[in-house]
């Protein structure tokens, strides 16, 4: 199984991220898209997993705390690699959230990609831009409450990448 630790994401966020793919369709001359359904922030990417290891991270994602907080979309932009996203804004509880979830993670044993945490929506992979093409993204200031967390299954299913929850963890106001 190929997993991840995702904060989902609401339908009126989706409706930005699809709003601003619609911008960057203007000036791509081609482009691999997210799927609506599949938007999400990921936390941390774990990879191929056996199956057997699900109860270990559902455990982990127990003692990773956080309460419940609020994400804001930021600019738009692009890594060199062709992949390009809608920022968030600086968030402190997010961040405390992120480093919470990989120390959980660590203390049960659980491998994940340790590069740094750059918060990030990908609405775009290899994106080629047509000739002369500058686009500057209007992202929709859109505020995301965010009250869970989900460890995220990724496959291929005739042809196409789903992305399935498989366990949930609520972040609790007291914390």
């Amino acid at each position: 199984m190929r997993l991840f630790i995702a904060i989902n994401l609401s339908e009126e966020t989706k409706d930005a991220l699809a709003y601003t793919q619609s911008l960057l369709r203007e000036h791509a001359a081609s482009a691999r898209y997210s799927a609506r359904e599949n938007m999400h922030l990921t936390l941390a990417f774990i990879g191929e997993t056996p199956g057997s290891a699900v109860n270990n991270i559902s455990a982990a994602l127990d003692e990773a705390d956080g309460a419940p907080f609020t994400m804001t979309l930021g600019e738009a932009g692009a890594f060199r690699s062709g992949v390009w996203w809608v920022g968030v804004e600086k968030c402190g509880a997010l961040n405390a959230l992120q480093r919470s979830v990989v120390s959980a993670l660590t203390s049960h044993n659980v491998s994940y990609d340790k590069r740094a945490f750059s918060p990030h929506l990908t609405i775009a992979r290899e994106v080629e831009l047509r000739q002369g093409a500058a686009p500057l993204l209007d992202v929709p200031p859109v505020a995301e409450c965010v009250d869970r967390i989900s460890l995220m299954k990724s496959e291929r299913q005739s042809g196409r990448l789903v992305y399935t929850e498989i366990y949930t963890k609520l972040l609790s106001e007291g914390i």
